[in-house]
């Protein structure tokens, strides 16, 4: 049905919603993924929601990210209604399409990697494509990657790595576009003060590590290890309290959640939060849904 609209502007997106695990017809995650990146393929884009406690996050966000679409979590009905007005609001200001960077890093570059959870994929050419999805117009999209230079024989400017951007356009005329940067950096003094170091990335960095230790803190609960789990997440709440403005109201939800852990009461609502904000936190986007209107974080 989707396929059968012809138009060059037409967005065509499949919406899946679940509260449980895939138990009928397809079932296997790898059969899953060939299937919502098939319909990539075909500009047919995929965006899930899984609702409750019940369901698997981690194939929710894996069609999602396989099919360039967004994943939620939405915790009960309540919040139902800001999850759908989200996604369509989202898809009716689709301003590209497609949106990718390509990362190719100069020979003085010894170690190259994306901060970020973006779908990424190793090229031939030595560099790596990182699949950012749709843009929507109004909102900033972030890619934050970490290059570890190779020892440099004297100071001046030189080469890190060169950036080239791709997307389909999606207003007026449908087209492509590739906007190609160069990322230089100057050596110089070592005990001198880097004077074009921005804040803003430093303070983004901090966002990306919060993001990584919730996944790991899950991850340590999911298995049983609550004393991990509970060090990660106090982590967490010291790394969000080093930043310029703290979000204390977060802060204070990471210490109510170590109570629960060291209390022994981790539940898979509470599982299901902790994977949704390091996925919200990492993209960029927000994913879950667990607060009332009346009370949102």
């Amino acid at each position: 049905m989707l396929l059968a609209d012809v138009r060059e502007d037409a967005l065509r997106r499949i919406i899946v919603l679940t509260d449980g695990h895939a138990n009928a017809g397809i079932t296997t995650p790898d059969e899953l993924l060939a299937l919502v990146g098939g319909g990539r393929a075909r500009e047919v884009s995929t965006s899930c929601i899984g609702f409750g406690d019940g369901y698997d996050e981690r194939l929710l966000a894996g069609l999602a990210d396989a099919g360039h679409g967004n994943d939620y979590w939405c915790a009960g009905p309540d919040q139902t209604a800001a999850v759908f007005a989200d996604e369509f609001a989202g898809l009716a200001s689709v301003v590209a399409q497609n949106v990718s960077v390509e990362i190719k890093p100069s020979a003085a570059v010894a170690v190259a990697k994306v901060l970020n959870e973006f779908p990424i994929t190793d090229l031939a050419s030595g560099g790596i494509q990182v699949a950012l999805g749709d843009a929507y117009g109004g909102e900033t999209r972030k890619v934050v990657a970490r290059f570890h230079l190779r020892p440099v024989a004297a100071d001046g400017a030189f080469d890190v790595a060169t950036l080239t951007f791709r997307w389909a356009s999606t207003v007026g005329e449908v087209s492509l576009h590739t906007v190609t940067v160069p990322v230089r950096v100057t050596v110089g003094d070592e005990g001198a003060q880097d004077p074009d170091a921005d804040p803003r990335v430093h303070e983004e960095v901090l966002v990306l590590e919060v993001a990584r230790t919730r996944r790991e803190a899950r991850d340590a609960a999911e298995i049983g290890d609550y004393q991990t789990a509970s060090a990660l997440l106090r982590e967490t709440a010291t790394t969000l309290a080093s930043m310029v403005a703290p979000p204390q109201g977060d802060i204070e939800d990471l210490r109510l959640d170590v109570e629960r852990l060291e209390s022994g009461h981790w539940d898979a609502a509470s599982s299901k939060k902790q994977f949704s904000r390091s996925r919200s936190s990492s993209r960029g986007r927000k994913t879950n849904y667990e607060d009332t209107p009346e009370n949102p974080l």
